[in-house]
């Protein structure tokens, strides 16, 4: 644990590097399941990630507790590329000394969650402190690591946008998560089929034929030994073809989401006989939102038996069945869910780049990646009535997005 104090002289913050050692105390000031409770947080601590390290920070005002702050500390380097961002033109001119290179990001939340803001102070006015406690929390460790860039992501409504703006954070808002909003009348998968066009419902009837033949089976705790390679190798084949990806999990991490006691996570495992070809991960955020979280699965086989459009479905058919009202299906794949009548939502986050070569080819990065993943979004409509894209006004922030 390590002492530090801001600017001003009542308020100071506690780094701790591991969390055990506050967690009583840490999760005594959170409201009651708090996404930032420890139970969350040691799942990624105790998973022992590459290339991750985290920090607590305990924010005081006269020796009382007014705030906690959880960061993630990445070693961005060359592993995280893909094969792809490395045969770019536009990096070959700068691909010998970048690689050379290291680059740390200091992210404030959660890069393996959704909707997962990284801070909270029990007074909404005391959340513009955390901009002084990070810059003094970098000035402890620059001695150690320099860092290329500082993301707030997750950003609540309530944020003070302001206040991040005069300390030279950018708003960035072009981060866009798959929802599906389901048809309280549906009571069956069958009932979501039957509202499809007709070209859409053949698509998806086709695609839970192909299915029929893969085993469905939960895949708990005590099956890792047996499968726990399998899961991470699934999982990796996924990864592997991102443009680039901050951030890896391992075995350990699913393995130790399972043993969490609020039991609000689960692996489905499709099998071929005894073959594990794909695996899904179910999150229950709360009872009317769930999540199909990370999946894994054999890309060679993916066309035989539609493994990637199956596995949507049956989180689908899964929602259905539990009365969930919302269906998160994470970023990327925008096509495949649009498809699936999924439809846009933004999110914001705020991030600061620092000067210097390894900042400029951060923002190229994320410009990529944003291109890469806008020029896969098209207006889509698989109902057959326009209504039922209609919620919340979100069409029409799908057309803005447009």
């Amino acid at each position: 644990m390590r002492f530090c104090h801001t600017h001003k002289k009542d308020t100071n913050f506690k780094i701790y590097t591991d969390l055990n050692e506050v967690k009583q105390d840490w999760d005594g000031f959170l409201p009651h399941n708090h996404n930032l409770n420890s139970r969350n947080l040691l799942v990624l601590q105790e998973s022992k990630l590459a290339d991750i390290s985290f920090a607590y920070l305990v924010v005081e005002r006269k020796d009382q507790t007014i705030g906690v702050i959880y960061l993630q500390l990445v070693d961005f380097n060359s592993n995280h590329y893909s094969a792809d961002m490395l045969k770019n033109s536009s990096f070959s001119l700068l691909k010998d000394f970048i690689l050379k290179q290291k680059a740390a990001i200091m992210i404030c939340g959660n890069l393996f969650r959704l909707d997962f803001p990284g801070f909270y102070f029990q007074n909404p006015d005391d959340q513009k402190n955390i901009f002084q406690v990070l810059k003094e929390f970098e000035n402890q460790y620059k001695s150690k690591i320099s860092y290329s860039c500082i993301l707030l992501k997750d950003i609540p409504s309530d944020f003070p946008s302001e206040v991040a703006k005069k300390q030279r954070f950018k708003l960035y808002d072009k981060d866009l998560l798959m929802e599906l909003r389901l048809d309280p009348k549906w009571r069956t998968f069958e009932d979501y089929v039957e509202e499809l066009s007709k070209k859409y419902k053949q698509r998806a009837n086709k695609i839970t034929n192909a299915g029929k033949v893969l085993l469905r089976k939960s895949i708990i705790s005590s099956d890792f030994e047996k499968y726990g390679n399998q899961i991470e190798d699934l999982y990796l084949n996924v990864v592997e073809r991102q443009l680039f990806k901050v951030g890896k999990l391992n075995k350990m991490y699913f393995q130790e989401m399972l043993e969490r006691p609020a039991k609000d996570f689960e692996i489905i495992g499709y099998f071929l006989g005894d073959k594990l070809l794909a695996f899904s991960s179910i999150f229950r955020h709360s009872p009317d939102i769930s999540e199909i979280y990370y999946i894994g699965f054999d890309f060679k086989l993916n066309d035989t038996y539609s493994l990637y459009f199956n596995i949507i479905f049956d989180g689908i058919k899964d929602a259905i069945e539990k009365k969930i009202s919302i269906l998160k299906l994470g970023r990327t794949g925008y096509d495949a869910k649009l498809s699936a009548g999924a439809v846009p939502v933004a999110t914001q986050h705020f991030y600061k780049n620092k000067r210097g070569l390894n900042s400029l080819f951060l923002n190229f990065l994320v410009k990529a990646f944003s291109e890469k993943e806008e020029s896969k979004m098209k207006e889509r409509n698989p109902f057959k009535s326009r209504q039922m894209l209609e919620s919340a006004s979100l069409e029409n922030e799908f057309k803005s997005i447009l």
